[in-house]
């Protein structure tokens, strides 16, 4: 398999200096991420792969999604299987393509199908359209 580097599509979905997620966290996982407010990333794509959110298989982790700016569309997947995309059946935990402003809080549940070890984990907000993992995919 080629490093995730070379798999994983960069997001494309519109944003602005103006619109953008502005702080990502989980709960209930055996780690999680707390409070990633990281503002406004360059192009508007930020790589926060040193972050870690760790859970059992057919258990539940909680996720709130924060934006700033105005209405937001979000969306949440998970490579389970590991081949480099975000485009298999049950990778796509959450999405919400409805006009939303402040914060989004839902939660997945870790298939018992995952492996163990880790996976890549993609949050998107996107001001304009719905949200996608990747544009066209």
């Amino acid at each position: 398999m080629n490093t995730p580097a070379n798999c994983y599509c960069i997001n494309t979905n519109t944003t602005s200096t103006s619109y953008y997620i502005s702080s990502f966290s989980t709960t209930g996982g055996t780690t999680n991420i707390t409070n990633n407010a990281s503002g406004f990333s360059a192009n508007g794509y930020g790589n926060f792969t040193a972050m870690t959110v760790t859970q059992l298989q057919n258990s539940v982790i909680n996720f709130s999604i924060t934006e700033t700016g105005g209405t937001m569309h979000f969306g949440l997947w998970v490579d389970w299987n590991d081949d480099g995309d975000f485009v298999d059946a049950g990778e796509n935990v959450y999405i919400n393509n409805t006009t939303y402003n402040a914060t989004v809080t839902g939660s997945f549940t870790v298939p018992l199908t995952a492996t163990p070890g880790s996976h890549r984990m993609r949050v998107v907000g996107n001001e304009s359209g719905t949200a996608a993992a990747c544009t066209g995919s």
